[in-house]
This record gives C-alpha cells, structure tokens and sequence, in this order.
C-alpha cells in the first residue's frame, strides 16, 4: 500500500511538472511563509490598453498561485493619494512562460519557468495622474495616463532601440543602464507620455535570466509610462530546427537576399509576445500560455470597489512618500490585500498552438464612409475591424494625443500578399488625420541605411521597395528605426534621395542608440543623411498640434546633440476639412 500511494505522488507530480513545462496556468497555493517573499512582485511594466481608457499592467513573481489583485486610484499629482476619491480594486490572471513555449536551443536547452500576472485598470481619465498597487507589494507605483486621442495638448515619447541590460552582458552593452537613468532624468524634468522600444529589447537570446535583468532595468520607466515594443530580430526570426514555433503564426522569414538567422536565441517571439502585452486581440485568441488568461468584462473590472468605509481605512493605510512612490510601512500591503484568485481546472491554459488563426474570420475590407465611428469597432483605442490580421507585439497599432503609431515586424513578411502587409495597408487607409494628423511608423530594420553597413543596406533596400510607395501614398510623416547602432536622421526622403515633405517625403529617424556597442559609421554618406552621430542616447519627439520638435538627447550628459522641427504632413484643421482619412 505504502508503494502505491508513493506511486501515485510521484505520478501527480510528474503530470503537474509536465503541465507547467508545457505552459499550461497551473497554481498551486502557496504557504503563509512562502507568499510574502515568491509574491512580492518583480519586473513591474506598464502599456496602453485596448481601449483609450485602460492601462494594462503585467509582472512577475517568483512563486505560483500569486494574488492578481491590483488597487488604484486618483493621485495628487505630486505622488500621493487623493484620499476623497474611489478606491478601485480588480483581479488579474497568471500565465506561465516556460520552455516548451519556445521553438529551438538554446531557449528549449534547459527547464525554465517565468510566472506572469496581467491585469487592466479601466475607466481611466486621460493625463490624470494615479497610484496603483499590487496585491503583495510593499511599495506604490505612480502613473500619469497619457493624452487624450485627438488632445491638442502638446503629446511628448521617448523612442530608440537596441539597449540590452548591463548585468549579465554589460561587455556587450556598455551604456543600457546609463541610457536607462539618463531616460529616467529626462522624465523626472519633463513630462513624457509614453516610450517606445523599437526591437531589441534584452538580448538575452534564449536565456530567461537575462531578460529578468533588462526587465528590473527599465522598470522605474516602465512603471510610469506606457512602455510600448516592436521586435527586432533579437526577439523574432527564423529558429535554427525550423520548427515554426512563432506566436504570430507566420512561418520563418528567410529571403535569400536578407542576413536574416537565429539572433534570438530560439525564442521566435514567444519571450517578447509574453512579457509584452501590447493592444489587439483578446489575450486568450493569443495561444500559447495566454490561452488561459481570463478577462474580466468591462462592466465587472472596475465595479469591485470596496465599501465606503473600509476604502477609506484603507486609503490611509497607503500612506505614499513623494516622488518614486514607495509605500510608508510593509503593514500597508495588508491592509490592502485584495482576495486571491487561483485559476481552477477550466482555466488552465492550452499548449502553445502559435496557429491560433485569431481576427481571420472575415477578410479584411475598409469600412464605408457610412459606417462611422462603427468601422472600429466601438473600440476607442482605433482599431480596424476586429483585429484582423493584427498580431501583437509583431504588428499592431495604437493612438494617444494627436499620434497614430503603427508598429510593423521587418522580421516577418512585409511584402504584397502576406498576412501583414494586408494589414498594413488596412490600417493606413482607416487612419483619421482628423483626429490624428500624426501618422507614425515603427520599424526595426531601417529602410536607409548609413555607410558601411552593406549588408543592411541590402536588406534597407528591399524593405524600401516593399514599403515606401505604401507610407508615401498615406503621407506617413516620420519612421522610426534601430538596428544600426548609430543615430542618424534623414532628410525629407523618397526613391533613396531628398524629396520635399510637401512632395510626400518620409524623415527617417534611425536611434540604435540605446546602450549596445555602437557601430562604425564613415563620414562620408549619401545626399539624403542629414545628420550621424555615433554615441548613446534616445530621441524624443515633442508634438505640438501641427508642429514635432525633435531632440536627439546624449545618454552621457542629458545634452542635445542634434535637434530638428517637421510640420505635420495634414495639418489637423486642414484633416478636418477636407475628411482625410476615416472618422473613428
């Protein structure tokens, strides 16, 4: 008797091991003196949701069966609580990443596991500044959302790529923490609205512990603002086994023209699809770990405030010190726990099926002048339809202010005929430069490359002429790019030279800068490079109604190194009047 009860336990445990190997939401509760340190969350980050007035939150933990409850509530602008406003609480949802979610070694070498928790505040006022806690933490995050779509108020974002974290690899990026603090800096002096990474996040190529490094890096940004990804092709690309694991459901990129391999480690994607949620489709149509994440309604997410009398017992338990926003005493945290939800059988996630063929019931087609606002789908946030074809972190797109970014993958299919490019060219036709006069394009791999990089101007040239005749016929005003460890930026450019950007011109903007060994650049370089610099930093864009400043700021010394002003390309009144692009 005593052999088979043995049996069975190690049986039970094999099938939870395997289970968890697979990504599969499995939680198992944890013990009093266990919760308090495996639940302290980690690697907390910040991005816009799927509708203008949500804010999706993710973190980690080092144990499983982790509260998912997060408080929030109005701040006082100088990073204290509003004590006479509502006290919001919702529940979240766990994930694992592990392993098996992986497509090739050396990410698949060795068992991992990376315990996720997501959760959305909605109901938001936009550039209104809030507090939010996690159930389990012992310190109090400040937020400031940003503008509103379409706000005329002056719209600020930090762009740049290619850092990597200088813990495990600071050889190989020697400047990521210095641009991380010098980001830090800038914001701490002037307002920011959001950051955009633009591929090239980590570095880790297939080991876990590096990307926890970079994520503990950007977290004091990441918890403030919006931290908004595009994948490079340290995150995405061809696996070496080719065995086609890839969160978008596309199969390897590999044209014959292009030194596209296996810079990421074996990841294909899933490591960034996992750690960054960015808006589209319904976690759960994400496959892979994602597939059992459970979404609250709307109307139930925000609903779950406690009664009037013990918010405000709790609210001045928060007791939060300026600035950072650190909670006063850990005795606070219990004060303020919120329950726990452990994921039951019905919840526990599917395998990674990387196929999930989500927004592909209908084929895409624009929406009628007619239609209105309905062509988004009631959806604030501005998307086409219902996602079709959308494949967050990959490509995807969002609004805030008077900008409209599209985030495209130079690691996947772009060309005529592809799942993306189909996609693409949706979105740009429903953009409302109306409400949006700002059209934005992110990509990794740059479509003008500075000399002596051969190769990636190869692969710049073809992405041009995939691309370029698409983003002039819809008057994108500015891309944005890394790749190249330099900055650069081009002039009005159109066909490889200078065309003025009332003849539909494209400035490029090319900021690999973000702490990786920087790359050669000669002196010497085409008509259309207006300027190069060969030191680390990040670029930040100003908008203001019809008018971007632009400043490329050193990561040494906070100073401006180049600066440049553009005038949008559809002026907002101008939009209006002559209803350029579709009302949302």
């Amino acid at each position: 008797m005593a052999a088979l009860l043995l049996a069975l336990l190690v049986a039970l445990a094999s099938n939870a091991a395997t289970a968890t190997r697979l990504g599969l939401g499995v939680q198992a509760p944890l013990s009093a003196v266990d919760r308090a340190s495996d639940c302290a969350p980690v690697e907390v980050h910040i991005a816009i949701g799927d509708h203008s007035d949500e804010m999706r939150v993710a973190w980690r933990t080092r144990g499983l069966g982790c509260p998912t409850t997060l408080s929030y509530g109005l701040g006082d602008g100088s990073g204290g609580l509003a004590l006479d406003t509502p006290l919001l609480s919702v529940e979240g949802s766990s994930y694992v990443i592990s392993e098996g979610l992986m497509c090739d070694r050396p990410a698949r070498k060795k068992p991992f596991e990376v315990v996720m928790h997501t959760v959305t505040m909605t109901d938001l006022e936009p550039d209104t500044a809030y507090w939010y806690r996690i159930d389990g933490a012992d310190r109090t995050f400040t937020m400031r959302t940003p503008r509103a779509v379409g706000s005329p108020q002056r719209f600020s974002f930090i762009a740049f790529g290619d850092m990597g974290e200088s813990h495990y690899r600071g050889h190989k990026s020697p400047s990521a923490s210095l641009t991380a603090e010098a980001i830090e800096r800038e914001m701490d002096a002037r307002p920011v609205d959001l950051i955009l990474h633009i591929g090239d996040l980590a570095y880790a190529d297939g080991r876990y512990k590096v990307w926890d490094s970079f994520m503990d890096q950007i977290e004091p940004l990441a918890t403030r603002v919006p931290y908004m990804v595009g994948v490079g092709n340290h995150e995405a690309g061809p696996c070496k086994a080719g065995t086609g694991n890839d969160p978008s459901g596309e199969p390897p990129f590999e044209p014959s023209w292009g030194n596209y391999g296996p810079e990421n480690g074996g990841e294909c994607g899933a490591m960034t699809a996992h750690r960054f949620l960015m808006p589209g489709p319904q976690l759960a149509a994400r496959g892979g770990a994602l597939a059992g994440v459970v979404e609250r309604p709307r109307t139930q997410a925000a609903a779950a405030a406690a009664a009037p009398e013990v918010a405000a017992a709790r609210r001045r338990s928060l007791l939060v010190t300026p600035s950072k926003g650190a909670l006063a005493s850990k005795e606070a945290v219990a004060a303020a726990a919120g329950g726990a939800r452990m994921e039951d059988e019905a919840d526990m996630a599917t395998p990674y099926l990387f196929d999930v063929p989500y927004g592909e019931e209908d084929e895409p087609s624009l929406a009628s002048e007619s239609d209105g606002s309905a062509a988004a789908s009631s959806n604030a946030n501005g998307f086409v339809g219902k996602y079709r074809d959308a494949r967050p972190p990959f490509w995807y797109s969002f609004r805030t202010g008077p900008v409209h970014f599209v985030v495209i993958s130079t690691e996947h299919d772009m060309d005529e005929g592809s799942k993306q490019r189909k996609w693409l060219e949706q979105e740009l036709a429903n953009v409302d430069r109306c409400t949006t006069p700002w059209l934005v394009v992110a990509l990794h791999r740059p479509m003008y490359v500075v000399y002596p990089h051969k190769d990636n101007r190869v692969v710049g040239e073809h992405i041009r002429d995939m691309l370029e005749d698409l983003l002039l016929r819809y008057q994108v005003d500015l891309t944005v790019s890394g790749h190249v460890h330099a900055y650069y930026r081009s002039c009005a450019a159109a066909g490889g030279a200078c065309s003025p950007r009332e003849d539909g011109g494209i400035t490029h903007f090319t900021i690999g800068t973000g702490g990786k060994e920087l790359s050669a650049v000669e002196d010497d370089q085409k008509d259309w490079c207006d300027q190069v610099l060969n030191l680390h930093g990040f670029g930040r864009f100003d908008v203001d109604r019809d008018t971007l400043d632009f400043s490329f700021i050193s990561a040494e010394d906070g100073s401006v190194a180049d600066s440049v002003s553009l005038r949008a390309k559809v002026p907002p009144g101008s939009a209006c009047d002559r209803g350029v692009g579709r009302r949302r």
